[in-house]
């Protein structure tokens, strides 16, 4: 078994000053090495309520300190949410620059390397990354190197 104490002395906003809180790792369970993931909302949520369940009722947890973890908390749920929605404006950006570009002769690189050209016939979103289809390739908006007005690609 193998506890992790959190401390607020190295800014940590889970554990009151001088305090420990623990989590314990379940027993089979690994911990992968490499670069540590950000946790969720979900779990710091979880470990927030563990957290309040944890501390000495005779030393409660500072009221200003609880607060500053919820407006913490309250920052991360904006900051997801923002990148959620720039996310979505870059996809919708992207399709619309690739709408310009239907009919329009185009010569780009494919996934494999080879250099694909001729007239855009239609555009995709795959993935989330929008595509322009020519002929029966699929090309990325970044790895089209010429747009021409001519068919014929003059």
């Amino acid at each position: 078994m193998l506890t992790y104490g959190l401390d607020s002395g190295a800014g940590n906003l889970l554990a009151p000053a001088g305090k420990t809180a623990s989590v314990t790792q379940p027993e089979g369970a690994r911990i992968a090495d490499g670069p540590k993931q950000v946790g969720t909302q979900q779990d710091f949520l979880l470990l927030l309520i563990e957290q309040i369940k944890a501390q000495d009722p005779f030393n409660p947890m500072d009221s200003v300190e609880f607060t500053n973890q919820l407006v913490a908390f309250t920052q991360l749920e904006e900051i997801i949410t923002l990148n959620d929605n720039l996310a979505t404006m870059k996809e919708n950006q992207d399709m619309a620059a690739a709408s310009q570009l239907l009919g329009m002769y185009v010569e780009g690189m494919d996934a494999n390397g080879t250099i694909v050209s001729g007239v855009v016939d239609s555009i995709e979103r795959i993935q989330g990354e929008a595509t322009v289809v020519v002929g029966d390739q699929l090309l990325l908006l970044g790895q089209i190197f010429t747009v021409r007005d001519s068919a014929k690609g003059e």
